[in-house]
């Protein structure tokens, strides 16, 4: 279970995006890691709680990410983004049903302000 936390943390910690160009797939990504940041605080709080579709797609992202910086990324930079971009999606839906998850139960104050910005 340790084991578990602590890589769930890596994987969360390690989502800093750059955004190359002004595609509208990757202005959606980035409109989608800004909606994902108040999730992974929640998240953060009781990692053991998350669901494995959250923690599979995390991990997607993490790989695809790696990838791109290892430029092991496929040259259809297009294509690419829509994957990446689709990664995304798959995360808000899938992470933030934990994260609600989360905040329906008592959470501490400073929770309680991140839960508030999932329901804007």
């Amino acid at each position: 279970m340790k084991n578990r936390t602590r890589f769930l943390t890596f994987i969360i910690t390690l989502f800093p995006l750059t955004v190359y160009g002004q595609s509208s797939d990757e202005k959606s990504i980035s409109f989608s890691y800004e909606q994902l940041q108040p999730v992974f605080k929640i998240l953060r709080t009781q990692s053991t709680t998350i669901s494995p579709s959250c923690i599979e797609t995390l991990k997607d992202i993490h790989e695809l990410k790696k990838q791109k910086a290892n430029d092991k990324f496929d040259n259809d930079r297009d294509v690419n983004s829509k994957i990446l971009r689709s990664l995304y999606n798959n995360a808000l839906e899938f992470c933030k049903v934990d994260a609600r998850n989360i905040c329906s139960h008592q959470v501490p104050i400073s929770i309680r302000m991140e839960c508030r910005k999932l329901s804007d």
